[in-house]
């Protein structure tokens, strides 16, 4: 492995709402979707995967791990909160429905139509998308889901002794 240190290392560190953890071992990367204040697509969130993903094939699909480069060959897609993605961002839209704002909605859809893109064209990178799904995945939630190369969902049971509920 290479020993150049990646100088966006850090800027992963200062995401609020998207959480990237490298795996050397397994040549992934880990996005934990972690928006607040409720798990769904908000301009924040949206702009971290945006720099993520420039980040990514500025880097042509490499990423530093402890300042040493690492190839990406899988990048999952999960969630933090109990459920993957409630969707759009409803606050956002109540927002700009009742000023009138287009010029903003049509700015957010662009935004998640370049990120579910990227996603589903593996960044223009050969890199396998995985979406690990728990929980809800609801509007655009589902079509984030959707929009990588396997979907993986996690089932919760809970055992009695009369069986599953």
């Amino acid at each position: 492995m290479s020993t150049i240190r990646y100088s966006s290392e850090i800027s992963f560190q200062n995401f609020k709402h998207l959480e990237v953890q490298v795996d050397p071992e397994q040549r992934s990367v880990w996005l934990y979707l972690n928006s607040q204040p409720r798990a769904c697509f908000t301009v924040a969130l949206l702009d971290e995967l945006k720099k993520f993903q420039s980040i990514l094939k500025h880097n042509e699909g490499k990423l530093s791990y402890q300042g040493q480069l690492v190839d990406i060959e899988f990048s999952v897609f999960t969630s933090r909160h109990p459920v993957f993605s409630f969707g759009g961002d409803l606050e956002l839209f109540i927002s700009c429905i009742e000023n009138n704002d287009r010029e903003t909605l049509r700015d957010y859809a662009r935004l998640c139509i370049d990120g579910l893109y990227a996603n589903h064209i593996g960044r223009d990178l050969d890199i396998t998308t995985i979406s690990l799904i728990h929980g809800n995945a609801l509007g655009g939630g589902f079509e984030c889901a959707l929009s990588g190369h396997v979907l993986m969902y996690v089932v919760k049971t809970f055992w009695t002794k009369s069986g599953i509920n």
